[in-house]
């Protein structure tokens, strides 16, 4: 500004030093670069075609994608408490397996103690 105008003008205001971009290009499906970008065909397809029984299913659909996502989620989710499960099952057979050979292990003890101490102390008949 020429410095006659700083008498004239107002002051800058509260928005006027703030920036605002041009993000039309983000968010509206209209530009081709954008990455919400559709084609005429797909942004005026109507709620009635997308959804006949005779149309093909369309990914692009928001309900659809909600709709695999939804059940992404529930399929890993019964794949992990599968898994879960499994693992469990496994650890507890370890541990039946381990406290089966303990046992045999103390009985075999036991007997080896009653054998040392029948041929160390003679039994009176």
């Amino acid at each position: 500004p020429h410095c006659t105008d700083l008498y004239t003008m107002q002051p800058p205001g509260r928005f006027d030093r703030t920036l605002y971009p041009d993000t039309r290009h983000i968010t509206e499906p209209t530009q081709p670069l954008a990455a919400s970008y559709m084609t005429d065909g797909g942004r005026f397809r109507t709620t009635n075609l997308a959804h006949s029984i005779f149309a093909a299913p369309d990914s692009m659909q928001p309900q659809q994608t909600d709709m695999l996502k939804q059940q992404a989620k529930r399929e890993f989710r019964v794949e992990r408490m599968r898994n879960r499960q499994m693992e469990m099952q496994e650890r507890r057979f370890e541990a039946e397996a381990a406290a089966r050979e303990f046992d045999e292990q103390r009985i075999a003890r036991k007997a080896m103690n009653q054998l040392n101490y029948e041929r160390r102390v003679k039994i009176g008949i």
